[in-house]
């Protein structure tokens, strides 16, 4: 047994000095600051002193970024990263049982709040406490906006609490009320955006022009139907609940293509719901990126999905005009009752033009036609060229006339 105490107590011993080493041995040390750029620290009583390093802050203390970017770090791995603008104070947070506790207090500007799996970090406003158990934006200014990365972000205001999703984002007014959550919005040229949505970021710009790009190769009223959208995601008819119920014709057809290949590719609930989530996410506002990841739906599968479905669909293209037969109506000869035939030849034996529909192309025709009228010939009131220069004037007369000659015999006049 006293070897089992002695080897305790040394366990003990151990644990002192490792917590007093990550503390920097201060029992009021809050965490530790790095900047990038310059800030200024300073603590209740003292005067304000400028950062441009990495050093140990204490409760009490308030940092304010002057230029560049911080970050702090927390216990627990937590930590808040600050930018131009950025004023905090760190306060100290109710006790949890593992010792003493940073609850940060944002006065002024935004923070990025990063907290580990099973860790969760307060950061104080006026009136709001938000608690993040993942990654969040806070951003105070007329109104509090609390933005949701990931995982759940709880917000609380005396006595009411309001949980966010991720990937969305609500605003706080004075009084404390919360807004309906709306789906995240961003700045590609962010960087705290770029580094946890950039992958979202590219894949909704992807499927964006793909969603675009197949809409206008259809006509106006082609691929909205339930039949035209499952002949290009086969895997929707092994859904039962796919249908008329679920469809709505309403919706561009590269909108419905892009939102039920998520749905195929997802797996959250059952189709029906993740339908149903897709399509309310999309219409609240969200962008396709932002769809996939809440579907948790991954780049590859879904992109090569996408573009297999865009392959069977049809081809846009423009049908070219014909000419019109000699002696139709259209050319100001006989009209059609001087005899033609039920396929639409004239009486002068020349054959008529046949209708053609293109497959998957509803509605749109080409012209078919066996013989090629002859063209028309010039206009005989038209003159002879005169630049008043003799040599290019008999010239080109000279050539115009054969020409003339040439038309008028294909043309079976003399």
């Amino acid at each position: 047994m006293t070897g089992v105490r002695l080897r305790l107590a040394l366990a003990a011993v151990a644990l002192v000095v490792v917590g007093a080493a990550c503390s920097g041995g201060d029992a009021d040390a809050a965490g530790k600051l790095t900047v990038t750029g310059r800030a200024e620290v300073s603590s209740p009583g003292a005067k304000a002193q400028e950062e441009k390093g990495s050093r140990t802050v204490k409760f009490g203390d308030r940092v304010k970024v002057l230029e560049g970017t911080a970050v702090l770090r927390l216990e627990q791995g937590r930590q808040l990263e600050m930018r131009t603008g950025t004023d905090v104070v760190l306060e100290e947070g109710k006790a949890d049982g593992k010792g003493r506790v940073t609850q940060p207090r944002l006065l002024e500007s935004e923070i990025l709040v990063e907290a580990p799996p099973g860790a969760r970090l307060t950061v104080a406003t006026e009136g709001t406490d938000v608690i993040v158990s993942s990654a969040a934006r806070i951003t105070r200014g007329p109104v509090l906006v609390v933005t949701s990365f990931s995982g759940d972000v709880e917000l609380r205001a005396g006595d009411r609490s309001t949980t966010l999703a991720g990937l969305r984002e609500v605003t706080v007014g004075a009084d404390g009320q919360v807004s309906a959550p709306a789906p995240l919005s961003y700045d590609a040229e962010d960087p705290w955006d770029r580094r946890l949505l950039g992958d979202a970021i590219e894949v909704g710009n992807q499927l964006e022009a793909r969603s675009k790009g197949f809409t206008a190769q259809l006509g106006p009223t082609e691929g909205r139907t339930v039949e035209f959208l499952a002949g290009l995601l086969p895997a929707l008819s092994q859904q039962p609940s796919f249908g008329p119920g679920l469809f709505d014709p309403l919706r561009a057809p590269g909108e419905s293509l892009v939102g039920a290949a998520i749905a195929v590719e997802g797996t959250r609930g059952t189709f029906e719901e993740r339908w149903k989530a897709i399509f309310d996410f999309r219409d609240d506002g969200a962008q396709w990126g932002l769809v996939a990841l809440d579907q948790e739906v991954t780049r590859g599968p879904l992109l090569t999905a996408v573009d297999a479905a865009i392959g069977r669909g049809p081809r846009s293209f423009v049908p070219l005009p014909l000419p019109e037969p000699e002696g139709s109506a259209a050319g100001g000869g006989p009209s059609s009752g001087g005899g033609g035939n039920s396929s639409g030849s004239s009486s002068g034996g020349t054959a008529g033009a046949s209708g053609t529909t293109i497959a998957g192309s509803p509605g749109v025709t080409t012209q078919a036609v066996t013989t090629v009228p002859p063209p028309t010939p010039p206009n005989p009131n038209i003159g002879p060229v005169d630049t008043g220069i003799p040599l290019i004037d008999n010239t080109i007369n000279a050539l115009v006339e054969a020409l003339t000659g040439l038309l008028r015999s294909l043309g079976g006049s003399g």
